[in-house]
């Protein structure tokens, strides 16, 4: 049997386990992986993310977005490879 590529169902996605506030760090038990995946982040991006500061506040359950994130100057070039692959 050939094996088939997931569907769009099936995909996961980085969503907010609870609020946060605009400055606050981003911690591993504040992002939650969800699917289905038709918006967000990826999951293989959760290492990037952990560690960041948001910059707004954000609300439980909703899609990790990359402009819910302050991008260090260090971190731009990072960030935007991240970003175009997502």
């Amino acid at each position: 049997p050939v094996e088939k590529a997931p569907t769009l169902e099936r995909r996961k996605k980085l969503v907010w386990a609870k609020q946060l506030l605009d400055g606050q760090t981003v911690k591993r038990g504040d992002i939650k992986i969800q699917c289905p995946a038709f918006d967000g982040i990826a999951p293989y991006y959760l290492d990037v993310i952990v560690g960041r500061q948001v910059s707004h506040v954000t609300g439980p359950n909703e899609a990790v977005q990359w402009q819910d994130l302050l991008i260090m100057e260090n971190d731009h070039l990072a960030f935007q490879e991240a970003a175009a692959d997502a």
